[in-house]
């Protein structure tokens, strides 16, 4: 049975990305996540969502919810600020 929420290592592993990257893209909204008690989760649906579907937001952008079109300039993806 495939699990329907990933950690955030998980969903770091999954982007390509750091675990402290994660957690700072979690924090802003530019991953989207639940919390369970005093852990925080990845909804698989929503992840797949953010990489099918397109939508960018630049981390540390604070405009608009996730999956709005907030960061619709920026290089797409979750950007380290390079």
């Amino acid at each position: 049975m495939i699990r329907e929420t990933l950690t955030i290592g998980e969903a770091a592993d999954c982007l390509g990305i750091g675990r402290s990257l994660a957690y700072r893209a979690a924090r802003d909204g530019s991953i989207p996540t639940i919390r369970l008690g005093n852990r925080l989760l990845v909804p698989r649906a929503k992840l797949t969502q953010l990489l099918e579907g397109g939508h960018t937001r630049r981390l540390g952008s604070r405009a608009g919810a996730w999956g709005a079109e907030a960061g619709a300039g920026s290089r797409g993806g979750v950007d380290e600020g390079r």
